[in-house]
């Protein structure tokens, strides 16, 4: 994990500041995992409530489904649920307490 040294402009909302589209951009890309990210938005005051990784995902989702904007996919952190595998367990239970 680290801060990346770039430069951040800010907009300011009501009750939120964000960095600006080219900004987020520019992290994004240069990052190599999400903790860069958050790092560098929270070290250069960006609002707690912007820097949630769901929300960082979500943006940069928008930026590439609705503007095309090619940006890099970060793997997700925890592991996807696995249903049938979660759905055996259930039945494995069932029938042992049954």
């Amino acid at each position: 994990m680290a801060v990346l040294d770039i430069d951040i402009n800010l907009i300011e909302r009501e009750h939120d500041v964000w960095a600006d589209p080219e900004s987020f951009i520019r992290v994004w890309q240069a990052a190599s995992c999400m903790e860069d990210v958050v790092d560098t938005f929270r070290d250069n005051g960006v609002a707690k409530y912007s820097l949630r990784e769901t929300n960082l995902r979500a943006r940069a989702y928008r930026y590439r489904s609705e503007y095309g904007i090619p940006l890099k996919r970060f793997p997700p952190r925890y592991r996807r649920t696995d249903w049938a595998e979660l759905r055996e367990l259930a039945r494995s239970l069932n029938e042992k307490y049954a």
